[in-house]
């Protein structure tokens, strides 16, 4: 029997979250730097700081998706 290739094996969860798992690994450990991160800034720098760095941080991860999404054409 030939060997399939990962895009070619069917639909299972097994085979779903030999995929998914590297991106949820990568998520947990972006969650922990954010807090590490905001427990710092907080108290190193204050309050206001924090609140500058949760308001803008939506529009800088949008615009990294759209600069990764517009360099993979």
């Amino acid at each position: 029997m030939e060997k399939l290739d990962s895009y070619h094996l069917p639909v299972t969860g097994k085979n779903i979250l030999r995929f998914a798992f590297p991106t949820i690994v990568m998520t947990v450990f972006n969650t922990f730097y954010t807090m590490v991160d905001g427990l710092f800034v907080s108290n190193l720098i204050g309050m206001e700081a924090l609140s500058a760095i949760n308001l803008t941080a939506p529009a800088i991860a949008l615009s990294v998706s759209e600069e990764k999404k517009s360099a993979s054409f």
